[in-house]
C-alpha cells in the first residue's frame, strides 16, 4: 500500500499563527504603557494597592500572543478594581485601546446595542400585540394576575 503524503507536509517555510516558544519581548515605550491601582481584595478598598501596568493595544503591530496576554492583563485590572458590570467593563476596557483597536472595538459594540436594541422592540411589539386592549374581557384579570 502506497502512502503519499501532502507537499505542504513539513513544509516550515510558513511561520506560525501561535508559535510554542515566545517571541523575544520588543522593548515598550512609556507612552504605550497604561498604569492602574488594583486592590489586592477587590471588595475592601481599604486593602492594599498595588500599581499594575501593561501595554496598551493599537491593533498594528500585536502577535496573537500579545493579543491574548494583553486580554489576561485587562481582565486581572477589572477584577482588581471590581468592575463587575457590563457598561463599566466596556467603559474601562476602552482605556486600554487605541488607534485601530479601539475604532474596531467601538464598532463592533454599536453593532451588537443595535442587534440587541432591535430584539428589544420586536419582543415589546409581540407583547403588546397579545395584551388585551383597555376594557376588554380578560385585560383586568392579566393585570391582577401576578399580584
Amino acid at each position: 500500500m502506497k502512502v503519499s503524503v501532502p507537499k505542504e507536509f513539513g513544509n516550515t517555510s510558513k511561520k506560525p499563527v501561535l508559535p510554542l516558544v515566545p517571541e523575544p519581548i520588543k522593548s515598550v515605550k512609556k507612552e504605550d504603557l497604561t498604569t492602574v491601582k488594583i486592590c489586592s481584595d477587590p471588595e475592601n478598598h481599604a486593602s492594599t494597592q498595588v500599581k499594575f501596568t501593561f501595554k496598551l493595544l493599537d491593533g498594528n503591530s500585536e502577535v496573537p500572543r500579545e493579543i491574548l496576554g494583553w486580554h489576561h492583563n485587562v481582565e486581572q485590572a477589572l477584577r482588581g478594581l471590581n468592575v463587575t458590570t457590563g457598561t463599566t467593563q466596556h467603559n474601562m476596557s476602552k482605556q486600554f485601546m487605541r488607534g485601530s483597536e479601539l475604532s474596531t472595538f467601538e464598532s463592533a459594540a454599536a453593532a451588537l446595542l443595535i442587534s440587541c436594541k432591535a430584539d428589544a422592540i420586536v419582543h415589546a411589539k409581540q407583547q403588546v400585540a397579545a395584551h388585551p386592549a383597555h376594557g376588554a374581557a380578560g385585560h383586568d384579570a392579566l393585570v391582577f394576575q401576578g399580584l
